[in-house]
């Protein structure tokens, strides 16, 4: 009765939408876009959160979230659309090496499909330049800087505070390398923290420079010199090969016509991401309605993990009952764990490693680490 239902709902909502479908379809026959625009600005979140409605009544739309990104550069490169190349335009963008790793991948992608790809960047920290290298043409606004300064590891020592104002820590410690109590117990790093510090410090280092270093042709030693010398300026950046140009933000569109060698270049026709992002989603949905298709479902863990069910970052419980319905419903047969937590309570991550291993038991689990997983919030991954 369940699945007869389904199919009938699924079926009256095609068949409202059928004209509306049809529309968007003869449109795209007759009107071919040029360009695919992307703009990521400030801190850019892995999903989004805004509702359809929201994103509709907002005077400026919400953040781009790198799922929406993807999905659209991914979508780009299907057949039949007639699209030639991309404009990425990171705006003040704060991106994480693991967010900056997904694009560079979906952009390699998009030039693997024939289609050319212009990044622009105001003023680029590591993660976003190795973006940006990754392009056919990387410009830069005339008055930005390349600020990577390095890996920079920060730590606070609170053990004189405390016994100025009479507190006395009690923290049990498991292993040389469980440095979270020295903050209280310490007044500097310990041998094991500084050698774990150092070595996280120099293979995050090394892996953003290489894609740099091969994206705009430079030896090793020539981009580290360069960083070293940091701030770098925008034009000082393409004198030193970092860059290809520089070009105003009004500029763009006009800039990237040119590099899919338009005929007029001031007239590419620009397609948003949003088109695109529908245009999987009508699909999939179309697909759904005449059989059900297997669900891979997308569980985010975000935040300190803290026990109950109410507070700030992940509380235990939800997290537990999201992933026990994910075990007990039978449409959905695979699980992506999305965490990015550096940990929290022993008792909380216990408790959610523990659903994890069961639903792990019955149905295929792949844990993602987002901007970090540290703590329980490894542990609940492995």
């Amino acid at each position: 009765m369940g699945w007869l239902l389904r199919r009938l709902t699924r079926l009256l909502k095609l068949l409202l939408l059928s004209p509306l479908l049809l529309l968007r379809r003869l449109v795209g026959l007759f009107v071919k876009p040029d360009l695919l625009r992307i703009h990521l600005r400030g801190e850019v979140p892995d999903f989004s959160s805004a509702s359809k409605l929201q994103k509709l009544l907002s005077k400026r739309p919400p953040h781009l979230s790198l799922h929406e990104a993807v999905t659209a550069i991914d979508e780009a490169c299907q057949p039949g659309l007639g699209l030639k190349g991309i404009l990425i335009e990171l705006d003040q963008c704060q991106l994480a090496w693991i967010q900056a790793e997904a694009l560079i991948a979906a952009i390699e992608r998009a030039r693997k499909a024939g289609l050319k790809v212009l990044v622009w960047g105001d003023s680029m920290t590591g993660p976003a330049l190795a973006v940006a290298a990754q392009g056919d043409q990387s410009l830069g606004s005339s008055q930005g800087v390349i600020g990577f300064l390095g890996i920079r590891v920060r730590n606070l020592f609170v053990r004189d505070l405390l016994e100025q104002v009479g507190v006395v820590p009690l923290i049990h410690r498991h292993g040389a390398y469980k440095s979270m109590g020295d903050m209280f117990n310490r007044q500097e790093m310990s041998e094991a923290h500084r050698e774990m510090s150092e070595e996280l410090a120099q293979d995050l280092y090394a892996q953003i420079s290489a894609p740099v270093a091969s994206g705009r042709s430079l030896s090793a030693d020539a981009l580290r010199g360069l960083l070293d010398a940091s701030p770098v300026s925008h034009p000082e950046a393409v004198a030193a090969g970092l860059l290809d140009g520089e070009a105003f933000r009004d500029e763009l569109e006009e800039k990237a016509g040119a590099m899919i060698e338009l005929e007029d270049p001031s007239k590419a026709r620009v397609l948003a991401p949003e088109h695109l992002i529908a245009r999987r989603r009508g699909r999939n949905w179309r697909r759904s309605v005449w059989s059900d298709p297997p669900v891979l479902q997308v569980i985010e863990l975000r935040g300190s993990i803290v026990d109950g069910e109410t507070g700030r970052g992940c509380p235990a419980t939800l997290a537990c009952e999201a992933l026990d319905e994910a075990r007990e419903d039978d449409d959905v047969k695979a699980v992506v764990l999305r965490i990015d937590s550096p940990g929290g309570s022993v008792t909380a991550s216990e408790r959610i490693w523990r659903a994890v291993k069961r639903l792990d038991q019955e149905k295929p689990v792949v844990a993602s680490m987002g901007r970090v997983a540290a703590s329980g919030g490894y542990y609940i991954a492995v």
